[in-house]
């Protein structure tokens, strides 16, 4: 076996841009996943406040600038990846237009794509 290189096929859902640029990227972003953002940094905020001891307010602010960081962070990795059609992607090929919103879900086709990593 040695020399032969085997490629693994996963199902995927329908390529929406092969490149995404950043203002795409944050363009598809999904507002349930912002208000997660905003949610996060406030409850870890608060966190920080009552937990800091001494230095309740630059603890408060590490916390949420952490908590912001790591919230867009996985955000836009989420809309990478729908964009690059390796996460569902229904509501994305309705705003580019690829799909009709009043469509049946079964139209959404899954098509077998190589995978993102070796």
């Amino acid at each position: 076996m040695e020399g032969i290189i085997e490629t693994k096929e996963h199902l995927c859902y329908p390529v929406i841009s092969e490149a995404p640029s950043y203002p795409q990227i944050m363009q598809n972003t999904r507002p349930k996943e912002l208000g997660y953002v905003g949610l996060w940094t406030l409850g870890s905020g608060i966190f920080g406040y009552a937990r800091g001891g001494p230095g309740r307010m630059s603890a408060a602010l590490v916390a949420s600038s952490v908590s912001l960081f790591g919230g867009l962070w996985i955000t836009q990795a989420n809309s990478f990846l729908r964009l690059k059609g390796y996460k569902e992607n229904r509501e994305e090929m309705i705003n580019a237009k690829i799909i009709d919103p009043s469509a049946n879900k079964s139209l959404v086709r899954v098509v077998r794509r190589r995978p993102l990593m070796n």
